[in-house]
């Protein structure tokens, strides 16, 4: 199934192989995009072995992984997906974001959050959306707050990291009956950049 959202800034188009490239050189050309990120991503093979992963698990409608195409910029600017989709219970995470250093603090990160929540609650009529984020990673936080997302707590030990790290997670949601507040503070928030 392909998949397309688009806004007045941003594409979101569904992952492809040839992709690759385009989303290994984002995060070459700044690796602290890939700090808090739970997989290992040391060459672009290992980029092309989630990009196939991520493909596997749409495939199966568990995940529906995107490029972020910039309209003016004419390119890939970052990625970001629906997972763990779970249709019976109405649930879906966002996350595995990261976004080319140029854009980020810009429109971009809104509106693909407009975007997505818009198809979570208007098309795929989820009743929640979680937010996960590294315990660490107060920048993420403070992104998930602004939008709108309620902060529930943390998972403590919530993982190992590739480098040997354990991860907290802080857990964050949005409900379909927060939806519309969230969605007028997304467009209020577009028509001030």
């Amino acid at each position: 199934m392909s998949i397309q959202l688009d806004g007045n800034i941003v594409s979101l188009q569904l992952i492809q192989e040839q992709h690759v490239t385009d989303l290994y050189q984002i995060v070459k050309s700044n690796p602290a995009i890939w700090t808090h990120m739970t997989s290992n991503l040391e060459s672009e093979e290992d980029m092309h072995k989630l990009v196939i992963h991520a493909l596997k698990e749409h495939q199966c409608g568990k995940e529906i992984p995107f490029v972020v195409w910039h309209k003016e910029l004419n390119r890939i600017v970052g990625s970001t997906r629906l997972y763990n989709i779970k249709p019976e219970a109405r649930t879906c995470e966002l996350g595995f974001t990261y976004y080319a250093t140029e854009v980020q603090r810009t429109a971009v990160n809104t509106e693909c959050k407009l975007l997505l929540l818009q198809h979570v609650f208007e098309t795929l009529n989820m009743i929640r959306v979680q937010i996960t984020t590294d315990i660490l990673n107060l920048k993420s936080q403070k992104a998930i707050e602004r939008i709108g997302g309620t902060r529930e707590g943390v998972l403590r030990n919530d993982r190992q990291l590739p480098n040997g790290r354990i991860r907290d997670a802080a857990i964050y949601s949005i409900l379909d009956r927060e939806w519309d507040t969230v969605k007028e503070k997304l467009h209020t928030m577009l028509h001030a950049y």
